[in-house]
């Protein structure tokens, strides 16, 4: 128990402890009092204000009142533990008013509250790092800890003692929250060498190559992506290695149409090795994203000409860039010819 403080709305309860986000809503609350005062105090929040309920509360610091905002009192839970009988106060409970993602990760939403309570930095760290390997979509190496946390910092776990509301009492926090851009990242990084399978080859850089590669990443997200879709890059610096490259007669009688297969072999391999898959599925395309870090099959597939209309976009229009799942060699085909 760490330093009381009072509550403006209820002489009867005290606080010791309180995190919020920056917008100063109530993340969690440590309180103490008679089981009346604080259950009084609790169903106040969901009250409407014309009927005696509270948006806020008010902490009575040395420093003076702090506000804490409770608009959301349906989202937060609670949990109730009852001090023993003989102790100096005589029938008192300590209860806890807390968001769900402090005591389990959210999976769906990709991040995780962490509070932090007698715990050194050391064991806070390995929890830290315990729960950016739940919420990741793809697999973590142990190894890749230091340059993840490092490089990208802020983007990945924010501290609520740096924030606009900092922490109040005996407790700190943090904030872990991967977004759309993490797992695209980790296959940049991958395909690049800053994140490697062996730690003895782990660049000394890695923290800052992977700062750009979330940068990259944050650049290469087309708005389709943030709908929900597999995020599709535009043509740029290449990802990975295509070993051997190679074309079937297909694509070399191409020409014979009148087709410039010089340019188009640039054009589909620029776009390949950038990560744009062209037009394969959202599905497919999530796959390849996949295989960048776990080593399969890449495909794509274009248009031969792209000022081709959407209905003209049949078989027999299209070609197929396939990288073999130990970069040795890449194909241009046509659909015909697999």
């Amino acid at each position: 128990m760490g330093n009381l403080m009072s509550v403006r709305e209820s002489a009867d309860v005290f606080v010791d402890a309180c995190l919020r986000n920056e917008a100063g809503e109530l993340l969690f609350l440590s309180v103490y009092g008679r089981d009346t005062a604080v259950l009084s105090l609790f169903a106040a929040f969901s009250l409407p204000q014309s009927g005696g309920g509270y948006r806020s509360l008010h902490l009575q610091t040395d420093a003076g009142d702090v506000e804490v905002l409770v608009s959301q009192p349906d989202r937060l839970e609670k949990m109730t533990a009852r001090l023993p009988k003989d102790n100096l106060f005589g029938n008192v409970t300590h209860s806890w008013l807390f968001d769900p993602d402090a005591v389990k990760p959210d999976r769906v939403n990709r991040r995780a509250l962490l509070l932090q309570h007698e715990e050194s930095d050391t064991q806070f760290a390995a929890r830290i790092w315990s729960n950016v390997k739940q919420l990741s979509p793809v697999p973590l190496m142990d190894h890749w800890r230091t340059a993840l946390l490092d490089g990208l910092g802020d983007d990945l776990v924010r501290w609520l003692d740096d924030s606009a509301a900092p922490p109040i009492g005996c407790v700190n926090g943090c904030r872990i929250e991967l977004d759309e851009r993490f797992e695209r990242m980790v296959s940049i990084a991958v395909a690049s060498s800053a994140l490697t399978l062996a730690p003895t080859d782990m660049p000394a850089d890695a923290p800052e190559r992977i700062a750009r590669a979330y940068q990259f990443a944050r650049d290469a997200v087309a708005p389709e992506a943030e709908a929900g879709s597999a995020p599709v890059a535009p043509a740029g610096p290449r990802l990975f290695s295509p070993g051997q490259i190679a074309m079937t007669p297909g694509i070399q009688a191409l020409a014979d149409d009148g087709v410039n297969v010089q340019a188009l072999l640039l054009r589909v391999l620029r776009r390949h090795l950038a990560g744009d898959w062209g037009l394969v599925p959202p599905a497919d395309a999530r796959e390849n994203n996949l295989a960048l870090t776990a080593g399969f099959r890449l495909m794509s597939v274009y248009l031969i000409d792209e000022s081709l209309p959407e209905d003209g976009r049949d078989a027999g229009e299209k070609v197929w860039v396939i990288t073999e799942a130990d970069r040795s060699v890449t194909t241009v085909l046509l659909p015909s010819e697999y």
